[in-house]
């Protein structure tokens, strides 16, 4: 790296160098949760300085103490003898920072990202070097056990050009203030935070330290700036735009070389206004206080409320409501694409993708966003959600017209903060269509992951398919599931060259990890937990519902028992037709349910079958019993999933042709496992096409389609 005459660092920072000061005013409840989710996302080494600023709860410091027992590095808790002002609790962390670089957080206004070291690099890798960047945190609400996390906004100057001209231009200068983080000593220099400037006293230590140094917000960031009914920004409005005036008033006379207003003198100035000025003043700010509060009420589901202070924002002053609506930072600016997937579930299966793919897209400098629904009644009933710190929560709205179901899960600000949009393939999801037609508009691209059709479509009926093949035709980019996905999107009027297979797996390689590290006594010790016999056990894995044709099952598994006297059935999994399951366990001890397992635990139960029985729907989990060893036996029903087309028949499973019934299927089963040779030829197979399915791979496939989908032209 050439010398840096402007360097104002030695070296290049660490985590070591930060400390995080979070000075909070009551809410107790939302500290704790929001300290919560510190403790995954912070590099080790960050110091942390709680500052208690006259807690509701006398015995908060306690509580928190014992909640950042984990902490993995220096840190401080303090509860003050008098309440502060925000700016004077803030000052106090300031005096007692040691590190280098400091920032400062509320209570509600936390959850580092993994970029943390990253931003920190940003000081040494620019020239100038910054007083002030902005970017790495969330909002965080909810509660202790479920936080949710909003979405992203860009505030500030994202180059060194935009900073010149933010000042040359006599702006003030706005970064998120709690995703801000400083230089301790340029920050000590100017005196920390002025009281007299209240609400906007970010703005002014922003703008004050830009007149010297560089003060950026990398836009590389997730962060939503909404308002909560408590704040000043809220409930004070014209409060707080006074003060914002104000700020403006002494920044300009800093640059002019005047002596800045005081208080009282800005108030007399403010007066003195024609009155006509003061209407048009208040009229933009209520509109500014309104777009905001509007945002804020549809990102948490309150459609309605929302919509309505929107376009109440735009009828009070449509200029304001304009300059409101246009994103601070140009995407072209921040450098670093933004992809966000929009899901309505996280399943447990997915987790190691996503991570996967997160890191994959984050070495070709793309940012993944996930943004996840909180599930539907179905989904919740098969028992498989997941979460992960990183995903964003949004509410799910599910309707019904004319006997139809219907989704509604809003992104217009997700949309709008992304180069590419990439949805479930769903004719229910509302969304969908927003997305398909208003690509242009809303300034992004849209793109599918799915299917290529709906294969269940016997099951379900042919409603909404004719919509889906028009939503489809209308999409930049398609995410087929694997190649027979990528044939039906084909089919439904992609062209070719939009379309990328992404080979849908689960993580195989953990898989094999977890059966190779298992005891020698791992089988003998499950069939005894269980109360298995020393016969063969066939495994069924997934969830129970119709499609799977769970009766078929139970009537098939019963001939086969009869046929192989010591056969034992082993169910994992959960769904609405679980009951039928445990009905049909109490009457016969080999069948041996266990409910829904995941992880490690229902790898241990499986690795002692020797098949997968799957006389109905076939989906990913046939992916499971690849890596497991398992051939999966099913039938040739009409709805299977597109996994299907992994499965070889005779290579490393069995289709049962002809609409057998349970008989027939039963006998079938009955032959592979009185063959011991076929058994291990089926087994082998299984293995091997497990090896060519991996995590990696989609992960890499997936990660690729997005690049290709970013640098292709608009779909005409």
């Amino acid at each position: 790296m050439a010398e840096n005459e402007d360097r104002l660092l030695d070296r290049a920072p660490v985590p070591a160098d930060l400390t995080i000061c979070v000075c909070t005013i009551g809410r107790d409840g939302y500290l704790q949760a929001a300290l919560r989710s510190l403790l995954d996302t912070t590099p080790v080494g960050v110091s942390l300085r709680v500052v208690l600023n006259g807690p509701d709860d006398p015995l908060l410091a306690q509580d928190i103490e014992g909640l950042l027992e984990p902490w993995d590095g220096p840190m401080a808790i303090e509860t003050l003898p008098t309440r502060l002002t925000i700016a004077g609790s803030h000052n106090t962390a300031l005096a007692a920072t040691t590190t280098d670089f400091v920032t400062f957080m509320g209570d509600d206004d936390l959850v580092l990202e993994p970029r943390v070291s990253k931003l920190l690099d940003l000081f040494w890798s620019t020239t100038p070097t910054p007083a002030v960047i902005g970017s790495f945190c969330r909002r965080v609400s909810g509660t202790y056990d479920d936080p949710k996390f909003s979405t992203n906004k860009d505030y500030g100057p994202a180059s060194l050009d935009a900073w010149r001209a933010t000042i040359d231009a006599g702006e003030l200068i706005e970064v998120v203030f709690p995703s801000a983080i400083y230089r301790t000593e340029l920050l000590s220099s100017i005196g920390g935070f002025e009281e007299r400037f209240g609400s906007a006293m970010d703005l002014a230590t922003f703008t004050r330290l830009g007149f010297e140094h560089p003060v950026l917000a990398d836009p590389r960031r997730s962060f939503a700036h909404r308002i909560h009914d408590g704040s000043v920004t809220s409930s004070r409005a014209s409060e707080h735009a006074e003060r914002l005036r104000y700020t403006k008033q002494c920044m300009d006379a800093i640059r002019a070389g005047r002596d800045e207003p005081t208080w009282e003198n800005f108030l007399a100035t403010e007066e003195m206004l024609p009155r006509r000025d003061r209407r048009v003043s208040d009229r933009q700010t209520l509109s500014a206080t309104l777009f905001r509060q509007g945002g804020a009420a549809v990102a948490s589901g309150r459609r309605l409320t929302g919509f309505g202070k929107i376009g109440a924002s735009a009828a009070l002053s449509p200029g304001t409501f304009t300059r409101r609506s246009k994103s601070q930072i140009s995407r072209q600016d921040a450098g670093q694409p933004v992809v966000s997937i929009l899901i309505k579930n996280t399943n447990h299966y997915r987790v190691a993708f996503y991570e996967a793919l997160r890191t994959t897209l984050a070495s070709k400098n793309i940012e993944l966003r996930l943004i996840v629904a909180e599930g539907l009644a179905e989904d919740r009933a098969k028992g498989d959600r997941a979460s992960m710190p990183w995903a964003e929560i949004r509410p799910l709205r599910e309707f019904s017209i004319a006997g139809r179901s219907l989704l509604w899960q809003p992104g217009f600000d997700v949309a709008y903060g992304s180069d590419l949009v990439i949805t479930e393939q769903a004719s229910k999801q509302l969304f969908n269509v927003v997305l398909a037609y208003g690509q242009r508009p809303l300034r992004t691209r849209h793109a599918f992951w799915g299917h290529g059709k709906n294969f269940q479509a016997l099951l379900e009926g042919q409603s909404g398919e004719g919509l889906k093949r028009r939503l489809t035709e209308r999409a930049h980019w398609f995410f087929a599931y694997n190649d027979l996905s990528a044939r039906a999107a084909i089919d439904a009027g992609m062209p070719p060259d939009r379309v990328t297979s992404v080979m849908n797996t689960t993580d195989t390689a953990h898989i094999r990890a977890v059966v190779r590290a298992l005891p020698a006594d791992s089988a003998s010790n499950v069939r005894n937990e269980l109360g298995m016999g020393s016969g063969p056990v066939a495994v069924f894995m997934g969830g129970i519902y119709p499609p799977k044709r769970t009766q078929f099952l139970l009537d098939a598994a019963e001939q086969i028992r009869r046929l192989i006297p010591d056969f034992e059935m082993l169910i994992i999994g959960g769904g609405s037709e679980r009951d039928m399951v445990e009905r049909a366990a109490r009457a016969a001890p080999w069948i041996h349910y266990v409910g829904p397992r995941y992880g490690d635990d229902r790898l241990r139960l499986a690795a002692t079958g020797s098949i997968q029985l799957m006389p109905g729907m076939v989906g990913l989990n046939i992916v499971d019993a690849f890596a497991l060893g398992l051939p999966t036996i099913t039938t040739d029903i009409d709805y299977h999933s597109p996994e299907i087309d992994y499965l070889i028949d005779g290579k490393n499973g069995v289709i049962v042709s002809g609409d057998p019934s349970p008989t027939d299927y039963a006998n079938r089963v009955a032959e592979i496992l009185h063959d011991p040779i076929l058994l291990a030829l089926l087994q082998n197979g299984a293995v091997e096409t497990g090896f060519e399915l991996t995590i990696e791979r989609m992960a890499e496939n997936f990660a690729s389609g997005v690049v290709d989908a970013l640098a292709m032209s608009n779909h005409p």
